[in-house]
């Protein structure tokens, strides 16, 4: 099953059935199909903004590594995550105590993840007729 979502994320969104095949397999059992759905949904950028939701329900499980992908993918997706935000917010403000001992290499990228999700959402266009030099 892992292969098969590693698969479906390869064909990206051009295909229409992708983002919400890849959306369904985030909630499986087996936590590399969780890995390998937001690993292909981050590979869709942008166009994975309708799995916002559920990619964010990924910073709430207990698996480090993939409370970092699921980070990572909605730094990709940008301001299309914007429904994340609560949920990024709400990880950065609880603290990082419970990452301090933990044996996992991913607990230390945590934070800057986060951090770079919460900046890349919130990003503002320029104003119209406004220039950057």
């Amino acid at each position: 099953m892992p292969a098969a979502a590693a698969a479906v994320g390869q064909l990206g969104a051009g295909v229409p059935w992708t983002v919400a095949l890849l959306t369904k397999a985030l909630a499986d059992p087996v936590h590399d199909v969780r890995k390998q759905a937001v690993v292909g949904l981050e590979k869709m950028g942008p166009d994975a903004a309708p799995a916002t939701k559920a990619i964010a329900r990924l910073l709430r499980g207990k698996e480090i590594y993939l409370r970092v992908f699921a980070a990572d993918a909605l730094t990709v997706i940008g301001p299309g995550a914007r429904a994340a935000l609560p949920d990024l917010k709400a990880l950065a403000a609880r603290g990082w105590k419970d990452l301090e001992n933990s044996p996992e290499y991913e607990a230390k990228q945590l934070p800057d993840a986060v951090a770079r999700a919460i900046e890349s959402i919130e990003v503002k266009p320029p104003k119209k007729g406004t220039r950057k030099r």
